[in-house]
């Protein structure tokens, strides 16, 4: 493998950079292909796929969640509007295409995530119920004592 060395004495920035553009693409791609590295990347673009996976998954919660500013989602159902239920089926179309078509995936800078990543990155969904639930009841109630 090419080392390229910046560390000479006398070097200059330009002298390093010249050297870097005719040594470097002796060395990038050879150190691309170590296996730490491929491992690294691939690890990032999952977590990139399940973070992505995790914030779409928490919207499409915020949209039932969202419906009503003081009833719980079990209040309200999650069958009473057919566009909502289309919206949030495009919704996860999309997330499975931007996560599972490969070029798409790369472009974005993530892949699909294991199952361990979806069942990870499906905790957003309860967290989200969790946090309204939480707050419609607390502000019931305060609204209650405050005689609201």
């Amino acid at each position: 493998m090419t080392r390229v060395s910046t560390t000479r004495p006398g070097l200059s920035a330009g002298e390093a950079a010249e050297r870097l553009a005719v040594e470097g693409p002796n060395v990038l791609p050879k150190a691309s292909h170590t296996s730490a590295a491929v491992l690294l990347s691939r690890l990032l673009a999952t977590a990139s796929g399940t973070a992505f996976a995790a914030v779409v998954l928490g919207q499409f919660a915020n949209a039932w969640a969202c419906r009503s500013e003081s009833r719980r989602i079990g209040r309200i159902g999650l069958l009473g509007n057919p566009l909502l239920i289309a919206a949030v089926a495009f919704e996860v179309g999309v997330l499975l295409l931007f996560l599972g078509l490969a070029p798409l995936a790369g472009l974005l800078g993530g892949s699909f995530p294991t199952p361990a990543g979806w069942a990870l990155a499906s905790l957003a969904i309860p967290a989200v119920i969790l946090a309204d639930t939480t707050h419609k009841t607390w502000r019931h109630r305060h609204e209650r004592h405050r005689g609201i």
